[in-house]
């Protein structure tokens, strides 16, 4: 009896998902991206876009790597805004990212002079 209920209780841990992590995909990265811009005009940093959900593994290995090493996650943090957009099954924000430059040989800047650098986005 004892190893059944072990089990449930597994296969429920195991099918409840993946920790949140911050990416929403019903959010709307243009007002987040709109919101993310005052900020950094504000503080005068950069807007580090970076695409993922919470299904994703090397998400959670950033996510992961940044909270345990804060004095990175600090200098990170001096110079950008970070900006969480989802990707994913759940919505491709196709339009969204249709606009961000696809490689990057320099900051490419926005007409508000704030500066967008994808991270990573995969397809």
């Amino acid at each position: 009896m004892n190893k059944l209920l072990l089990f449930c209780v597994l296969i429920v841990s195991f099918s409840c998902g993946a920790k949140d992590i911050g990416y929403d995909p019903k959010a709307d990265p243009f007002h987040q991206l709109e919101e993310s811009a005052k900020i950094a005009k504000a503080e005068h940093k950069y807007i580090l876009v970076v695409s993922g959900g919470d299904w994703c593994r090397w998400c959670h290995v950033l996510d992961d790597y940044l909270n345990t090493n804060k004095p990175i996650y600090d200098n990170l943090r001096n110079s950008f805004v970070f900006m969480k957009v989802y990707l994913g099954d759940k919505n491709y924000n196709d339009e969204f990212f249709s606009q961000l430059p696809v490689r990057i040989t320099g900051s490419e800047e926005l007409e508000n002079g704030v500066f967008v650098l994808p991270l990573f986005i995969y397809r």
